[in-house]
């Protein structure tokens, strides 16, 4: 199976830090993110090579993941 390789940005408040990993072509983005340990964070968005995606979007080339929190307010 061919491997993609991910560059994944968590720019949360709490957590900022740039990993580099590779999965298999098709993955989730869940998948991902349990393999990176960045499964347990909530009220995020989610960006694949500019675009917003879901935890059941599947991953079909090489490119970068930043997650993003989201902003609430009035």
């Amino acid at each position: 199976m061919q491997q993609i390789n991910l560059e994944i940005q968590c720019r949360l408040p709490s957590r900022k830090e740039t990993l580099h990993l590779t999965a298999p072509q098709g993955a989730t983005v869940a998948e991902i993110l349990a393999k990176a340990r960045l499964a347990d964070v909530r009220e995020v968005l989610v960006v694949y090579n500019g675009q917003a995606v879901c935890p059941d979007d599947r991953l079909t080339a090489s490119g970068a993941i930043i997650i993003l929190p989201l902003l609430c307010g009035g």
